[in-house]
């Protein structure tokens, strides 16, 4: 009877456990949504623009590379991150050090968006603002 008594409690909290997970889940998914339509909304009503270059390609997983870029507001570097897909710079490196325009946030510079000029067809990053 005892362990009638404890699958019974088991199987009654197993639904708070599932909503519980799938509400962290849900806010996450939420939260993230919100971080990167700020971020993009500040670029967009406090845009500058300056060119910065692609300093690093990297392969993250089978499906999934990226290009780093680094621009100079007011003497101090930043850099930036932007999904690609794959293509010959993966190979040779070659677009190392291309320039790229980029437009930041004049209130927070860490802010950025890039047009990645030749390449901006192999960009998989989506701006929720542009």
């Amino acid at each position: 009877m005892d362990k009638q008594k404890t699958l019974l409690q088991k199987f009654k909290e197993k639904p708070f456990w599932d909503k519980f997970v799938l509400g962290l889940i849900f806010m996450a998914i939420i939260g993230t949504l919100a971080y990167h339509f700020i971020k993009d909304y500040n670029v967009k009503t406090n845009k500058k623009h300056v060119v910065g270059k692609i300093v690093d390609f990297e392969f993250i997983n089978m499906a999934r590379y990226s290009i780093d870029y680094e621009y100079y507001v007011n003497d101090e570097k930043y850099v930036g991150t932007v999904g690609v897909e794959r293509f010959d710079c993966y190979k040779n490196k070659e677009c190392l050090g291309y320039e790229v325009d980029v437009y930041y946030s004049s209130e927070n510079p860490n802010y950025s968006q890039v047009d990645l000029r030749n390449f901006e067809k192999y960009k998989r990053t989506i701006y929720l603002i542009k």
